[in-house]
């Protein structure tokens, strides 16, 4: 039961349900929730600053911290702590087995992950564990990656994922499939078809 104990005639309210507890979700001017974000690359530290420092450009964003995967693995409860995670792998990962665990008890858990270049290829650098056996990924695993941009092809213009965006700027390497899991939304494509970003409901 939620009481009005203000005499609000009308309001919108938003909040989170676990199953036992709601809890109030506080929003931005455009009535998104905010976000705290964990940027988890396997990369040299300049880079993880440099992704944190442009995802806090986002209103909805209201906190991102680094964690240098490369060196080491977070815990779940470490993971609890943010709305979203953003993971990439320029090097290995520390324990790409772990990384992959964790990551999936985190998405049952309802969090929210970003995959980006090399995640997907295997090896020391993609995730694995029970994020490769339980097939979270969005790009299929063991795709490769290859250099060079092209144009953008814009498969799905209302996802919410375009929201404050008018341009993008892409180059660098790029996952070489044209294929997506059977499940999955393509929201962008690079125009020789291969895929730029695609979305997936898990859980």
């Amino acid at each position: 039961k939620i009481t009005d104990n203000v005499a609000v005639d009308t309001a919108l309210l938003h909040y989170s349900f676990d199953s036992q507890n709601f809890t109030a979700q506080p929003m931005n001017s455009t009535g998104k929730a905010f976000a705290k974000v964990l940027v988890l690359g396997a990369d040299s530290i300049n880079d993880l600053n440099d992704v944190r420092i442009k995802i806090l450009q986002f209103s909805s964003i209201t906190s991102a911290d680094i964690f240098d995967a490369s060196s080491g693995t977070p815990t779940l409860a470490q993971l609890q702590n943010y709305d979203a995670i953003i993971t990439w792998s320029n090097n290995c990962y520390a324990n790409s087995v772990a990384i992959g665990n964790v990551l999936a008890d985190y998405l049952q858990q309802g969090g929210g992950v970003v995959t980006g270049v090399f995640t997907y290829g295997g090896g020391c650098s993609g995730l694995g564990g029970r994020y490769l056996s339980d097939n979270y990924y969005v790009i299929p695993a063991g795709t490769g990656s290859t250099g060079g941009s092209s144009l953008v092809i814009v498969r799905d213009p209302a996802h919410s994922i375009l929201d404050g965006f008018s341009t993008i700027t892409t180059g660098s390497y790029r996952a070489s499939s044209v294929a997506i899991v059977g499940d999955a939304n393509r929201v962008l494509d690079w125009g020789d078809g291969r895929v730029l970003v695609a979305t997936r409901e898990i859980g």
